[in-house]
């Protein structure tokens, strides 16, 4: 007997392999991906400017990145002693102008250089919903924790959501004709937004998604945000503060992904890493038993043939770990 209604998805033409390079951009649920992705060694840039929850904001970061526009001095604001852009996460905040600048623009050249060579980049809508600097008169990408009088709340204009994704991916394909583009739309729900204007915006994103994969041919849908509300529906899936994914629940929809989108290369380096990372995170009863000494021996004899099959991976740390013990 079923007890889930199962969302059915077809495996992707598009392939990741043991060497593509990938970088997640979007909500914080793109960062659980991306920590995925690095716990197995893959070459992937996780977030790069933090999280962004809206697609203007990601399309204005993406294009601010592949043409190189760094931020200047009159786009950081002050607030106390705390020194932001709006554009960009608290991540960035510092009470030194030059630091926040530094930072900022340190990501913008990170960025733009990753791009070189860039075969796929995941891309997660968290919200249509977005706030309206009244002063300044623009969309701000996060708050900041300002008084809420400086900011409109508003859904933002679908057209104007598809201009600014299009435009950062047309200017993407210049540089990588063969890039794919996963889109997906994070799972989390904006509670505080109000469950019925959570679901308009989710359904804005998802439209939005449709839209964009229908323009191009190397784009896909992966329903992440599909599977925890409707497969993964039981509370139990969800963190304390029943909005969050569980790490249960972000292991599933990972593993459904993993499913959609890995070759074989991609799922035995999966594997390698995982058993490896398991033995590197085990806690002996005796770290002085033979045992344990004979444990620590089989994984560097482990990690050697890994750093052969793997050579663009660092093992240090695992070196250092296992000899240490032995």
């Amino acid at each position: 007997m079923n007890l889930t209604t199962p969302i059915h998805i077809d495996k992707s033409n598009y392939k990741i392999n043991a060497s593509s390079k990938i970088l997640t951009i979007g909500s914080c649920f793109s960062e659980h991906m991306g920590h995925k992705l690095l716990d197995s060694h893959f070459v992937c840039s996780s977030n790069p400017f933090s999280t962004v929850f809206n697609p203007i904001s990601t399309g204005n970061l993406l294009t601010r990145s592949i043409t190189k526009k760094l931020f200047t001095p009159e786009e950081v604001d002050k607030h106390n002693d705390r020194h932001f852009i709006y554009d960009l996460h608290s991540f960035y905040d510092s009470t030194k102008l030059r630091d926040t600048l530094e930072n900022a623009n340190k990501s913008i050249q990170t960025a733009h250089d990753y791009f070189t060579d860039l075969d796929c980049i995941i891309i997660t809508f968290g919200t249509s919903i977005g706030y309206h600097h009244i002063e300044q008169d623009r969309l701000v990408s996060n708050c900041h924790k300002l008084p809420n009088q400086q900011f409109e709340r508003q859904f933002l204009d679908d057209e104007l959501m598809y201009v600014s994704i299009y435009s950062a991916i047309d200017q993407l394909l210049e540089i990588r004709p063969n890039l794919h583009i996963i889109f997906t739309v994070s799972p989390v729900r904006h509670t505080k937004e109000g469950l019925v204007d959570n679901n308009i915006s989710k359904s804005k994103l998802i439209l939005l998604c449709n839209r964009l994969i229908s323009k191009y041919n190397q784009a896909s849908y992966f329903p992440s945000y599909e599977i925890m509300i409707d497969e993964l529906r039981d509370y139990r899936f969800y963190k304390e503060d029943m909005i969050h994914p569980s790490q249960q629940a972000i292991n599933i929809i990972w593993n459904r992904f993993t499913d959609v989108y890995f070759d074989s290369s991609a799922r035995e380096k999966m594997s390698d890493f995982q058993k490896l990372n398991r033995a590197f995170n085990h806690r002996p009863f005796d770290p002085n038993s033979d045992g344990h000494k004979s444990f620590c021996t089989k994984q560097l004899v482990e990690i050697s043939r890994l750093s052969q099959k793997y050579p663009e991976v660092g093992f240090t740390t695992y070196n250092n770990h296992f000899n240490t013990l032995k």
